[in-house]
């Protein structure tokens, strides 16, 4: 980032300022970073992504037990024999 892109940049959500000794600029938020609306449709997106991984696993872990039930009957035959 330029000095002259540093020097001082307003937006809605915050302010940038010259940077620090580090040479990078530091964003100082003045309000709230997400509105309600926005606040609303995260939490149903997480509900949504919350269900989807739950449903993943379910049918990972059924996909595990039928598998090793396949195996263990599989394996109890082989050594019957």
């Amino acid at each position: 980032m330029t000095e002259s892109n540093a020097a001082h940049t307003s937006g809605t959500q915050g302010e940038v300022h010259q940077p620090h000794e580090s040479g990078i600029a530091v964003a100082e938020v003045t309000g709230p970073l997400f509105n309600e609306q926005e606040l609303a449709e995260f939490e149903s997106d997480d509900r949504h992504a919350g269900r989807a991984i739950g449903k993943l696993l379910s049918g990972f872990f059924l996909y595990t037990v039928i598998v090793m039930t396949i195996v263990a009957l599989w394996t109890l035959k082989s050594l019957s024999h």
